[in-house]
């Protein structure tokens, strides 16, 4: 529907304005070709004016043709009106001024993404309309700001069951994205605090720590993960883990290690360690890893996950498991925040774990994950390149390293591919110290979209572009 703010006191009729609106809403492409304008009774409803005066401005632009009338049926904009403001109604910017074209790639092995062809898409959708037409109206009007109770509860039971998890409903919060968690988190945790992050590590986290203003650190990975000798060298007091699949080295925090970290955590009451299990639940080879938080028995850790990775990143739906000494600080200082996922949207993803709808699609989607893994890998390894890379982290998640000896870097890796239209991802893109550098050229392969054609077709492109790599063995 059409809305403009009419000038009453001006000197210029009602009509005319309807009319100099319309003609500039064609110009700009925001009514589009052939689309049907309101009709004169429901436009002159909608902007309380008289039907004669939208009959007006419709018959104006009818007579300067940005309008056709069609018996019966009303007023569409004028295509060929339409198309020639598309081609020269716009200033020409100065080539200076102009923003440089989005690279259009023929395949691009980004990570955060998840295989859209076999989404849930159809048991959400029944889901939703169960949803609607049994939720009480009541719902409507009820909010809390830790999330519905009932999804609470399914997440608390799935984290104990595939995460050796035991935890309530009331330390589970709720959120819409990292974003969110992270930005209350360093509430509860108080702006004093210093943040200790991996290097490598997820560029957005990073980012989040820094746009909140938090004071941050960045950790080397040693062989083992996040170094407790280098985070010793530090004032850090929280530190942001991924302990069972790094990204992006794809590194699992060994036992050893874990308790280590613990131990650190318990020397002061004001440390903590942030668990970021992120895409935990893909793990390909050996037995399920358990959540750090399962060794903690002092109230230490706080859990982090989300839906992005095991049904959609468009989902927007994360939570966070708090120890009771920060729920405390929470519940005291922050429960007036409101709640930032639709009430509706957490209920079907309630009643989609409830009905274990859930669980059979992650195991699916471990089947389907696994064996775009193993074929992808299988490629690489019979490729013109296969003998002088390397397949690093591929036992879990949903991206592996392919590293390279040093007589190539990164810089030309990535190019190269950029000329046969393929958008690869340098290891050193996640790094945020400069001293911190990789000792050998690795690129970052996600492949959870792709099918297996588009491997064969890629991997033909990626022998000719680097053709260098082993033409010299």
């Amino acid at each position: 529907m059409i809305t403009i703010f009419f000038n009453r006191e001006s000197k210029i009729p009602m009509y005319e304005q309807l009319y100099r609106y319309i003609k500039k809403l064609i110009h700009l492409n925001e009514l589009f070709a052939n689309e049907k304008m309101p009709s004169k009774r429901k436009l002159a409803t909608h902007l309380k004016i008289s039907q004669v005066t939208v009959e007006s401005a419709y018959q104006q632009l009818l007579a300067e043709g940005y309008l056709r009338s069609i018996p019966k049926s009303g007023f569409y904009v004028e295509p060929s009106v339409h198309h020639f403001f598309d081609d020269h109604s716009q200033p020409k910017e100065e080539t200076t001024s102009q923003k440089p074209k989005k690279e259009i790639y023929l395949y691009d092995f980004k990570t955060n993404v998840v295989d859209s062809r076999n989404s849930p898409y159809n048991s959400w959708v029944k889901l939703e309309k169960e949803v609607v037409l049994e939720t009480q109206i009541d719902l409507i009007n009820q909010m809390d700001s830790q999330g519905v109770k009932p999804l609470r509860e399914q997440i608390a039971s799935y984290l104990y069951q595939f995460r050796g998890i035991k935890t309530t409903p009331d330390r589970i919060i709720v959120g819409a994205g990292s974003e969110f968690l992270i930005g209350l988190l360093i509430l509860i945790l108080g702006k004093e605090s210093e943040y200790a992050l991996e290097d490598p590590g997820y560029t957005k986290i990073q980012k989040l720590y820094q746009a909140y203003g938090a004071k941050t650190n960045y950790i080397f990975l040693d062989e083992q993960g996040f170094s407790l000798e280098l985070l010793k060298q530090t004032k850090a007091n929280i530190i942001h883990v991924s302990p069972s699949h790094q990204f992006p080295s794809g590194k699992v925090i060994p036992i050893a290690r874990r308790i280590a970290l613990l131990k650190w955590a318990q020397e002061k009451d004001n440390r903590y360690i942030i668990e970021d299990d992120y895409d935990s639940e893909f793990r390909f080879s050996g037995n399920p890893i358990p959540a750090m938080q399962g060794l903690d028995y002092n109230g230490k850790v706080i859990y982090l996950n989300s839906f992005s990775k095991s049904i959609a990143p468009t989902l927007r739906i994360s939570f966070m498991v708090l120890p009771e000494s920060l729920l405390h600080e929470y519940n005291t200082k922050f429960k007036f925040i409101s709640n930032t996922v639709p009430v509706l949207n957490q209920l079907i993803l309630s009643r989609f774990i409830e009905k274990g709808l859930f669980e059979r699609h992650l195991n699916k989607m471990k089947g389907i994950y696994k064996e775009k893994r193993n074929t992808f890998i299988e490629l690489i390894k019979h490729s013109k390149f296969g003998p002088v890379c390397k397949v690093i982290g591929e036992e879990a998640g949903l991206h592996f390293l392919l590293e390279f000896p040093n007589n190539v870097s990164e810089e030309w890796l990535i190019e190269r591919a950029k000329k046969e239209k393929i958008r690869i991802y340098g290891l050193k893109e996640y790094f945020n110290c400069k001293t911190n550098r990789p000792e050998f050229p690795a690129i970052v392969m996600g492949y959870s979209n792709f099918l297996e054609n588009d491997f064969i077709s890629a991997i033909k492109l990626l022998e000719r572009a680097w053709k260098k790599t082993y033409e010299i063995i």
